[in-house]
């Protein structure tokens, strides 16, 4: 409500600079902001963690359909 007061423009409603730089916006205590650290960095290693381990199954996957691959191909030609 408070930014739509401020808008200006027909077509395409925009808002300048100045309005902007004169919003204060709350932030959280610093040990919050911490905790909310500390729980993107455990997520971001756990999605690290698990391309990681993505990689490998593919790797895998890969090795065995070669695997199989040439195993039938040499039993249909011998």
């Amino acid at each position: 409500d408070c930014v739509s007061n401020k808008v200006n423009g027909v077509n395409l409603p925009r808002v300048n600079e100045k309005i902007i730089s004169d919003f204060r916006i709350p932030l959280p205590p610093i040990p919050v902001q911490q905790k909310i650290a500390d729980v993107l960095d455990k997520a971001s290693a756990l999605i690290e963690m698990r391309k990681a381990q993505i990689e490998k199954l593919d790797l895998l996957v890969k090795s065995q359909f070669q695997n199989y691959f040439f195993q039938n191909l040499f039993v249909a030609l011998s």
